[in-house]
C-alpha cells in the first residue's frame, strides 16, 4: 500500500482565509449571538468562502482534512453548524442519532467491520445499499485509540478509472452488483446497482466489497481486478485529534485499519460523523 500525501491545511488554515480566528468564531455559538449588521455581513462572506473552497478541494481531491480545528468543546453542535454551511445535514431511517458516535461498542457481536467495531474496514463508500448515499461524509477526530494504530484509508479511484480497460469501465457500469444491507439495519431492502456512475465529466462509485455481491462471473472478475487496483493505490494517514474531515463519498472511498480498543467508552477511539448533501439550489460546486 503506497504512502502518499492527501490534502491537508493544518493549523486551520485555509490559502487567503484567516481560518484560525475565523475557525473559532465557527466554534462559537454563533448563530444565537446578536451581531451588528456588518457583523452578519462579514460573517455570511467569511462562511460563503469557506464553503466554496471546502467543496473544491474535496471536489478535486476527494478528501481535505483540517488540523486542529477548535471544536472540542461542543463538536455535536460545531459539526452541526458546518455541516449546514456546507450543505444540508442529513439523517437516515436507520441512524440512531443525526451525528453518530464512530467508536467500538464492547456489544458488537463477531468481527464485522463496521463503525461501530475496532476490526479492519476495508476501503468502501458510504451506505452503498441505499439508493442515494449522502454526498459527503464529515468526521471530527475527538480521540485515537489508545496505541495509534487506527490508520485511516483512503482513495479516489478517479484515475485509475480513466485507465481502466473501456471493457472493464463498461462491465463497472452494469447494474451487476447487489449491495446488501448489514443485518442490524432493520427493513432496508438489498439493491441492484452498478458499481460506477458517470456524472457530467465525473465518475460515481459506490462499493463496499464485504457487503456486497456479484451478479455475473464477468462482473465478479472485473470487480476482483477494480479493488486489487484500490488497495495498490490506496493512502494511509494518521489523522489527529481535532482534525476535521470532508470525504466525497461520490468520488472517493475511506476505510481504517485494525486496532485494539480499550473497552471503555470514556478513553477508546472517538470520532463524530454527520453525513452532508449537498443543496440543490445552491449546488454552485456539485460533485
Amino acid at each position: 500500500m503506497s504512502k502518499k500525501e492527501i490534502f491537508i491545511i493544518e493549523e486551520a488554515s485555509l490559502p487567503s482565509l484567516r481560518l484560525t480566528d475565523e475557525a473559532n468564531y465557527l466554534a462559537s455559538d454563533y448563530l444565537n449571538k446578536a451581531i451588528d449588521s456588518e457583523q452578519k455581513e462579514k460573517t455570511k462572506s467569511f462562511l460563503y468562502k469557506f464553503r466554496l473552497q471546502i467543496l473544491d478541494y474535496i471536489k478535486s481531491e476527494g478528501i481535505v482534512v483540517i488540523e486542529n480545528f477548535p471544536c472540542n468543546s461542543d463538536s455535536e453542535n460545531v459539526l452541526n453548524k458546518i455541516g449546514s454551511v456546507i450543505g444540508i445535514p442529513i439523517k437516515y431511517e436507520h441512524q440512531y442519532a443525526l451525528i453518530m458516535d464512530i467508536t467500538p461498542d464492547i456489544n458488537n457481536a463477531g468481527d464485522l467491520p463496521g463503525y461501530n467495531s475496532s476490526e479492519r474496514f476495508d476501503l468502501h463508500t458510504d451506505l452503498s445499499f441505499v439508493e442515494n448515499p449522502p454526498d459527503i461524509v464529515c468526521l471530527y477526530v475527538v480521540r485515537q485509540d489508545i496505541n495509534h494504530d487506527a490508520e485511516s484509508l483512503f482513495c479516489n479511484p478517479e484515475k485509475i478509472l480513466f485507465r481502466l480497460d473501456k471493457s472493464l469501465l463498461e462491465e463497472l457500469q452494469l447494474a451487476n452488483y447487489l449491495f446488501k444491507s448489514p443485518e442490524y439495519f432493520q427493513g432496508i431492502i438489498d439493491i441492484r446497482h452498478s458499481v460506477i456512475s458517470k456524472s457530467e465529466e465525473k465518475y460515481h462509485v459506490r462499493f463496499r466489497k464485504d457487503m456486497m455481491q456479484s451478479l455475473t462471473w464477468k462482473s465478479y472478475l472485473t470487480a476482483e481486478y477494480f479493488w486489487n487496483e484500490i488497495q495498490e493505490n490506496a493512502i494511509e494517514y494518521m489523522p489527529k485529534e481535532n482534525s476535521l474531515i470532508f470525504i466525497n463519498n461520490k468520488t472517493s472511498m475511506h476505510g481504517r485499519s485494525k486496532f485494539e480498543s480499550s473497552h471503555d467508552r470514556n478513553n477508546d477511539r472517538l470520532l463524530k460523523r454527520l453525513y452532508i448533501n449537498l443543496d440543490i439550489k445552491r449546488r454552485d460546486n456539485g460533485l
